[in-house]
């Protein structure tokens, strides 16, 4: 018996193979939202809960001060260091320019 060509017009049979990393990828974002959403859902009750919430809430206060302060400084040391290269870009073209003193 001849094996079937795509000429025939009769599609090949389909595999699981041919499928797998598909249905392992849907299967890895099913089990991811669900986890998400479990553990929003604690979160949110910690927030919520009378005892644990100020506490929750202060610790993320912390967190959140803690990351902007070292974003600031971050921010802070690239703009220092850009206006030094700058600095040294014109330092650099008027010694090109002019007759520097040290000459």
């Amino acid at each position: 018996m001849p094996m079937p060509t795509s000429d025939d017009g009769v599609e090949p049979l389909r595999t699981d193979r041919d499928d797998g990393p598909n249905r392992r990828r849907n299967r890895y974002r099913l089990r991811s939202g669900l986890l998400a959403a479990v553990v929003a859902g604690v979160w949110l009750g910690l927030l919520v809960d009378p005892g644990f919430g100020p506490i929750v809430r202060g610790v993320l206060l912390a967190a959140g001060l803690t990351l902007g302060i070292l974003l600031t400084a971050l921010g802070l040391s690239w703009l220092g260091f850009g206006l030094f290269a700058a600095g040294d870009r014109v330092v650099g073209w008027v010694k090109r320019a002019s007759r520097w003193p040290e000459d």
